[in-house]
């Protein structure tokens, strides 16, 4: 079986192979060095043309030579020096022409099944420049997993399928194919469709007999690797570590977008991780994006006023500027209705049909959401009560999450290992907090965690808004007014990270008070007020109060949720 070097060298040598060679002439010499057996010898010529006999030749070959060195020396001693020395030649990948149009064209669609771009569409140059100088340093190795990783709609499949387009030297010179697979699949019963496709793609049609059964899918896949060689495989959309495991066995070079980090911890190489960040785009490249749309109203007045309020309420995400940019075209919108249309809809729940797979984010992020655990969910519907962009201490969230533990169990521990996989499954953000050079001996780092304007969006519109109220009522408040009594005469990085959110938050947390405790014990598990609560549909646009429930007023007669509440 011939290294992976030598089978570049075939492919690379192909054409000339085609135009020039007869297997015919060759098959008594590669008998006689005892390359080729009788069966195989048949099969080439069985071909009825010689573009068939070149082709199932170098196929034979590839399985059973060990080294090239037997075909250059036919070629040489046969007066065909020209292929010799395109057998024997040290490719140097900058050294190699570009592709043609037309053959570029042909490797991306009709042999790679690499999806078209949208006619609208927004090119984040810096990632997809960072993007392209990662492959071109991976091609050299015969085996990755590179994934492109970010939250739902961040346009990670759109960068895989634009870096190919906008830069041909990725197939011209580092790479000698390309096979695009889709996958989505949430169920593993349903990933042999996947292989199939893959090893459909992946496989000349003349081996295959469509008689083939899932146990025969990763031979046949790995012999078409072998007969392609340098292929840069693209998993789309991953979802179970299930397809990471037995695209692993194949030892190939993959690019996979996931939303979800946390399945390729089973494979059996190191993983190199590419986030797509910022998730969104820039206020710019939101402005190109609707100028493709607009570009009459590019001179009003109060043009760049919305513009900016578009992209602030859809945090600039490309599959949500999508799905808004059509709502204009389908009912020709100006600036000022598309406005409208955020400020008194859930951001997530505006739908139509795009390029993008899903019709709206909340079903975009659904497909995460529901894989989480019932502990998982309720500490996302925690991050409801902080409001969104907020950076939460982890101290604060182990005291509004219920854990049983005992004896000298770390607590903290315990909730950001439950944390973690919201991060890898880019449902949360994290980061180290700063602690101004103070760093506890038992606690050397300290995080901090987010939820984003999306993210919360889809929660206010999922959960259930009553059981949060209850939550915040009959547990978290009573949870970190005990604490904070407990420890009043402790000053550590700990209990100060939880006071200083705590005074920062007063409407939050306006029963919690740590001085004078004595006269406050009486307020534990107190409600705030008597007075009843009513939805409000404003509160998708109100920003006020940091996004945080605000105490209900004594002359109140109602309560509403417009302080854009726990509910956007």
């Amino acid at each position: 079986m011939l290294l992976e070097k030598d089978n570049r060298i075939l492919t690379i040598a192909m054409e000339s192979l085609v135009q020039d060679f007869e297997p015919r002439d060759a098959i008594p010499f590669m008998c006689s060095e005892e390359i080729f057996s009788d069966d195989q010898q048949e099969v080439i010529l069985g071909m009825t043309t010689r573009t068939l006999r070149v082709m199932e030749f170098i196929r034979q070959y590839r399985k059973s030579a060990n080294t090239l060195n037997p075909l250059i020396t036919y070629f040489e001693k046969y007066g065909q020096k020209h292929l010799a020395q395109l057998l024997s030649k040290d490719y140097i990948p900058e050294e190699r022409p570009l592709l043609a149009p037309n053959v570029l064209e042909d490797r991306l669609f009709r042999e790679g099944n690499v999806p078209r771009l949208p006619f609208y569409r927004v090119l984040r140059v810096n990632l997809l420049e960072k993007l392209k100088n990662l492959l071109i340093d991976l091609s050299s190795q015969d085996q990755f997993w590179l994934v492109v990783h970010g939250f739902p709609g961040c346009g990670k499949s759109f960068l895989a399928a634009t870096v190919l387009h906008t830069h041909p030297i990725l197939l011209s010179r580092y790479y000698e194919h390309v096979i695009w697979i889709e996958d989505g699949r949430t169920n593993a019963s349903q990933l042999p469709e996947v292989f199939s496709n893959f090893v459909f793609l992946a496989t000349d049609a003349l081996v295959l007999t469509g008689k083939e059964t899932p146990v025969q899918f990763l031979p046949l896949a790995k012999t078409a690797l072998r007969e392609k060689p340098n292929t840069l495989v693209i998993l789309n959309d991953i979802y179970l570590q299930e397809t990471v495991r037995w695209f692993d066995q194949l030892n190939c070079r993959i690019l996979a977008t996931s939303r979800n980090l946390e399945i390729f911890q089973v494979s059996s190489s190191n993983p190199i991780y590419f986030a797509v960040d910022p998730p969104g785009f820039s206020l710019t490249e939101t402005e190109i994006l609707f100028q493709q749309l607009h570009s009459c109203t590019a001179m009003a007045s109060s043009y760049n006023e919305h513009l900016f309020h578009i992209h602030k309420r859809t945090m600039g995400l490309p599959a949500l500027l999508g799905i808004v940019r059509q709502q204009a075209c389908d009912i020709h919108n100006d600036f000022y209705n598309l406005r409208y249309l955020l400020n008194y809809h859930a951001v997530t729940t505006i739908s139509n049909f795009t390029f993008y797979k899903y019709k709206n984010m909340v079903d975009a992020i659904m497909e995460s959401y529901k894989s989480l655990t019932k502990r998982q969910k309720m500490i996302m519907e925690t991050f409801i009560i902080f409001g969104y962009s907020q950076w939460i201490p982890l101290e604060l969230v182990s005291l509004c999450i219920p854990f049983d533990i005992s004896g000298d169990q770390d607590i903290l521990y315990m909730v950001l290992q439950e944390l973690e996989p919201l991060v890898k499954s880019s449902l949360l953000d994290k980061r180290i907090a700063a602690l101004d050079g103070k760093v506890d001996n038992d606690m050397p780092l300290m995080y901090d965690f987010h939820i984003n304007r999306i993210m919360h969006s889809f929660l206010c519109v999922t959960v259930d808004r009553q059981a949060i109220e209850d939550r915040l009522r009959l547990f978290i408040r009573p949870s970190v007014f005990s604490f904070l009594l407990r420890h009043r005469c402790m000053d550590s990085n700990f209990t100060q990270r939880i006071r200083s959110y705590v005074d920062l938050r007063p409407s939050l947390f306006q029963e919690v008070v740590y001085e004078n405790y004595s006269s406050q014990i009486g307020l534990v598990g107190q409600y705030v007020g008597d007075g009843s609560y009513i939805w409000n549909n404003n509160c998708y646009d109100n920003e006020s109060d940091d996004n945080l429930i605000a105490r209900k007023k004594p002359n109140s007669t109602a309560r509403n949720w417009t302080d854009s509440c726990i509910f956007m």
